[in-house]
């Protein structure tokens, strides 16, 4: 009889030490990620329940980029897309396509569509701003100076281009706008745009040109 009682408190003292290991091995936090702690709530010496949180850990890699687009253009975004994102500290990353939402927002009718941006390092910071550039489709344009666009008899857009000895003004449309340039479709696969004087000639005046060196 003392032989099965040795016995048994064995097998409950082996069972209590299996479960002092568990509790111990507990007490390490390990993360199911890697990533930056970002907040921590507790101090050292402090007792938890379960549940209770005891820091903020953040993953950065990827950023996920958050955009609204537009009705007009929404079928035309699909994975296979080039997207350049340029963050607010003037990095420019290569973006692919997360998600793309299939229900418009009723307040603005556009819709959600997320990018992933690499971020192996984790210094790029979560919530700045970005801007992003959707190549949706190929269109031949010329980039050239606000101030050569003019308007026709007719209000119509456009620039006033060379024709031999003459002024042809030729209707355009902005492709594109930015801080440096427009760039115009319409144009053809070669112009010659009238940089100089331009206020002071009219579709169809004859000119006498001074061509300058071509722009690269």
């Amino acid at each position: 009889m003392a032989y099965s009682l040795a016995e048994a408190n064995l097998v409950e003292a082996r069972a209590t030490v299996k479960n002092l290991k568990l509790a111990l091995a507990n007490t390490e936090v390990r993360a199911p990620f890697d990533g930056i702690v970002d907040d921590v709530m507790v101090e050292v010496g402090d007792y938890l329940g379960v549940g209770d949180p005891m820091a903020i850990l953040i993953d950065l890699n990827p950023l996920i980029v958050t955009v609204d687009v537009s009705e007009r253009h929404i079928n035309q975004i699909d994975g296979t897309l080039p997207a350049r994102v340029q963050l607010v500290n003037g990095i420019n990353k290569e973006g692919t396509l997360r998600y793309r939402s299939s229900i418009a927002s009723p307040a603005t009718n556009t819709f959600t569509v997320e990018l992933e941006v690499s971020n192996p390092d984790q210094k790029l910071p979560a919530g700045i701003s970005a801007e992003v550039d959707l190549a949706l489709e190929r269109e031949q344009a010329v980039k050239l100076n606000p101030s050569l666009l003019a308007l026709d008899e007719k209000g119509n857009l456009g620039v006033k281009t060379l024709a031999g000895d003459k002024v042809a003004f030729i209707g355009a449309n902005v492709v594109k706008a930015e801080q440096n340039g427009v760039w115009l479709s319409g144009l053809g696969d070669k112009v010659d745009v009238i940089t100089r004087g331009q206020g002071f000639v009219r579709d169809g005046d004859a000119v006498e040109a001074v061509r300058q060196p071509a722009v690269q």
